[in-house]
Formats: C-alpha cells, structure tokens, sequence
C-alpha cells in the first residue's frame, strides 16, 4: 500500500481524533457497540452536513470532516467485532 505525503497529516488528524472520542467523549468499542453501525453514520451525516456543501470543497470545514471520517472508523470497527 502506498499513501501520499498529503494523506499522512489527514490520517494522522483522523486518529487523533478517534482517540478524543475514545478518551473525553467515553464513545469506547462497548459504547459503539451498543449504539451501532448505523447510529454511528447516522452522526457522519451529522457531521458532514456541518461541515458546508461547496461544490468544490472548498469552503468546508476541515474539523467536521475529521470528526465524520473517525466516526466511519468507529462503525467499521463495529462491523469488524460482530464478524468475529
């Protein structure tokens, strides 16, 4: 797998806010999962919705953007644990 210099500081701001999640917000892998996948994408919209509609990106918010991915992280982890 090879990652852009450009996709390094996104991932890297994706999973320091995961761990906000984790460690301020107590939304801990029990937490996801009792909630689930879908409440999960259900706050991405949220997010995504808060974080403005350009067309070109442009003038969207950075922030919601990482708040949405780490959330898409966290239902796929919930996916991931009930396959087990």
């Amino acid at each position: 797998m090879t990652l852009t210099p450009e996709a390094l500081p996104v991932l890297a701001a994706i999973t320091i806010e995961r761990d906000r999640q984790l460690a301020e917000l107590r939304w801990t892998p029990t937490h996801d999962d009792e909630h689930g996948a879908g409440h999960l994408v259900a706050l991405v919209y949220g997010h995504l919705q808060a974080a403005g509609d350009d067309y070109d990106g442009q003038g969207m918010d950075r922030t919601e953007l990482v708040k949405a991915a780490a959330l898409l992280v966290a239902a796929i982890e919930v996916i991931d644990r009930s396959e087990v």
